[in-house]
């Protein structure tokens, strides 16, 4: 066993080894792997694909879904169609200049409000027209 010194501070003292040459082989074996990607097995993530493919089709409406599943299919748009790099309304396709730096200004606005996962039932708005959309549908 190692002991470990310390100063009258209770620091430890520089140069004397914390690990074991075995202790350090070991912690490297285990260290193998991550980081890499390499987290889920093929059956896991086999599973996790069914399990998605038999997500629920549409939501009723925003209030009524749970936010787990709002995001869910949001995240699913996304996957499916990519990041949206206009809009479809006004044709926008960067932030306008004063707004600074936006990485997300262009959104997946939901035409008819019951999340449906199709493609028809989705519009790429920018951030303005999103919030705009959102509150002609609210009055």
């Amino acid at each position: 066993m190692i002991t470990i010194k310390r100063d009258k501070f209770g620091h430890f003292i520089q140069g004397v080894p914390f690990h074991s040459e075995e202790t350090k082989k070991k912690i490297a074996q285990s260290h193998i792997g991550i980081g890499k990607g390499i987290f889920l097995s093929q059956s896991h993530r086999n599973k996790i694909s069914e399990s998605m493919k038999r997500a629920t089709v549409h939501m009723r409406s925003k209030k009524d879904c749970d936010s787990s599943f709002y995001q869910l299919v949001h995240q699913w748009i996304r996957r499916k169609y990519g990041k949206p790099q206009k809009c479809d309304k006004c044709g926008r396709t960067k932030p306008p200049k004063g707004k600074g730096l936006k990485i997300d200004y262009f959104h997946w606005a939901n035409k008819s409000g019951l999340y449906l996962k199709i493609r028809s039932d989705w519009d790429r708005l920018c951030s303005i027209c999103h919030r705009n959309y959102d509150y002609s549908r609210s009055i």
